[in-house]
């Protein structure tokens, strides 16, 4: 997504922007007590301040601007709604529909843009990454008490992210049952502490050949 402030260039575009990072804030990664206490405002103006200084008023990616905006949020120690918008807010984390889900609410992790944000070689930050992300989009679940299906896109590319292009094509599929199996125990965990009678369905959604 590219956000183009709509405001007169003069004035208006870093107000313009503020309100646009406010509003991603409340909506992925806001929390009530968050929201209420007046530091989204704060957070958003210092972006905006930020990014109209370095950039000007041209065309600003939205992506740029989440990743500053949960950067922002750490600094200041909200680190659980700078997580929180890094995974909803960038695309990491969003809900879909599948017709062989049925009526069960689908969650889709893509694992491609994990693998990037961990970086090649990196595995290890890869799994503890897709753990912290389980965690913290746990309570989608809440209301099902563990009901539900966990999707995971973009095992090949995610695959070649972390073991290079050549890698094997056997590691994407080595990559997709270790994730499975970490994702199983970290839900066999959760159930536990948050009190579900069940736990999330965990499907690959790449296309097989």
């Amino acid at each position: 997504m590219i956000y183009y402030p709509q405001e007169d260039r003069a004035g208006g575009a870093e107000e313009a922007l503020a309100r646009y990072v406010a509003e991603q804030i409340a909506t992925y990664g806001g929390e009530e007590e968050l929201v209420e206490s007046g530091r989204v405002d704060d957070v958003a103006c210092a972006v905006a301040n930020f990014v109209t200084d370095a950039v000007g008023h041209g065309a600003v990616p939205g992506r740029s601007l989440i990743l500053l905006a949960s950067q922002a949020l750490s600094s200041v120690g909200e680190r659980q709604a700078a997580r929180r918008l890094l995974a909803f807010g960038t695309g990491l984390v969003r809900p879909s529909r599948w017709e062989f889900t049925g009526s069960q609410d689908l969650w889709v992790v893509d694992l491609r843009e994990m693998a990037g944000l961990a970086g090649a070689g990196l595995e290890m930050a890869f799994f503890t990454g897709l753990l912290a992300v389980l965690e913290m989009i746990a309570n989608v679940w809440d209301e099902t008490r563990g009901a539900g299906v966990l999707g995971l896109r973009h095992v090949t590319s995610a695959a070649a992210a972390l073991f290079g292009k050549g890698a094997p094509r056997q590691h994407a599929g080595d990559l997709s049952r270790e994730i499975k199996d970490l994702c199983a125990r970290k839900f066999d965990s959760i159930r536990s502490r948050r009190g579900w009678t069940s736990t999330p369905v965990i499907m690959d959604l790449d296309l097989k050949p």
